[in-house]
């Protein structure tokens, strides 16, 4: 079983373009070209540790495998290779052109 400090994600997510907003959790969205893209995830106040279950949602929310998912936390993912697999995946980013 997998598990993940949220201060590892969460410094990997802003590494990779995704800005912090926060609220009932802090949420990550991703941004390209300065621009908002529908794509984020979350983490709740307080958590030190994200599980295997929770680290499978996430991935999910942010258009990604599992496996992916750990290399972009891990950074063997950067920003650039992570939107050629957002492309490749078939996602569609609104008003920039990509």
């Amino acid at each position: 079983m997998t598990v993940l400090k949220t201060r590892d994600i969460s410094t990997s997510l802003i590494k990779k373009g995704f800005k912090t907003r926060d609220g009932d959790h802090t949420y990550f969205i991703l941004y390209i070209q300065d621009r908002k893209t529908s794509i984020y995830t979350k983490i709740s106040h307080g958590r030190r540790e994200i599980d295997d279950s929770l680290i499978k949602r996430m991935a999910g929310q942010i258009r990604l495998e599992k496996n992916q998912f750990l290399k972009l936390i891990e950074c063997a993912i950067d920003h650039e290779k992570y939107t050629q697999i957002l492309k490749d995946n078939g996602f569609k980013f609104e008003k920039d052109g990509l």
